[in-house]
């Protein structure tokens, strides 16, 4: 009966028991229950994430794929990224790069690099579509306005068109021929 009845003791307790785990008793200890709250745990958890990406210099939208709170569209942490990235390819990379090709030219194809040849990073920064058409828009009027106003000849304006296309992926049509 003894037996019995501390079975159904411990049977009363687990069904009663929240998350502390197994419970053991004798007849000189006493029972109380703690409850936990994670209130707090998000807020704690948010602040680490921001402190890792600003220690890391990574925007939490890159860092951790998420929206910034407010207003924000993360664009100007984003711009800010990519400002640091280009200058840090421009500061420590491309010293190396520059001591590295001619090395590169003359072993690969026997001769020196050329003078006119250079090396640039392509951009993080990829513009919308709409972006693209207003670029392109105004570089194709300020092209025409100086060639209007005789300040380029025309084989000038189309290589300002081609060049100033790299950004935006248009008038890549125009040939040297053209030029020529």
């Amino acid at each position: 009966a003894a037996e019995t009845a501390l079975t159904k003791m411990f049977a009363m307790i687990a069904r009663m028991q929240s998350n502390e785990g197994i419970t053991l008793l004798d007849k000189e200890d006493e029972f109380t229950t703690h409850n936990w709250t994670f209130a707090g745990v998000y807020d704690a958890l948010q602040a680490f994430c921001e402190q890792i990406a600003g220690a890391t210099g990574i925007p939490l939208v890159r860092l951790l794929g998420q929206s910034p709170k407010g207003f924000a569209s993360g664009d100007a942490d984003m711009a800010t990224y990519y400002d640091t990235i280009a200058t840090q390819q421009d500061d420590d990379l491309l010293p190396a790069i520059e001591k590295l090709l001619p090395v590169l030219s003359r072993h690969l194809w026997g001769n020196p690099w050329p003078d006119h040849a250079y090396f640039e990073f392509r951009s993080l920064w990829q513009p919308s579509e709409t972006d693209k058409a207003t670029i392109a828009t105004a570089d194709a009027q300020g092209v025409a306005g100086l060639y209007a106003a005789g300040l380029l000849s025309e084989s000038q304006a189309l290589a300002e068109l081609r060049d100033a296309g790299r950004v935006t992926g248009r008038y890549s049509g125009i040939t040297d021929e053209d030029i020529a």
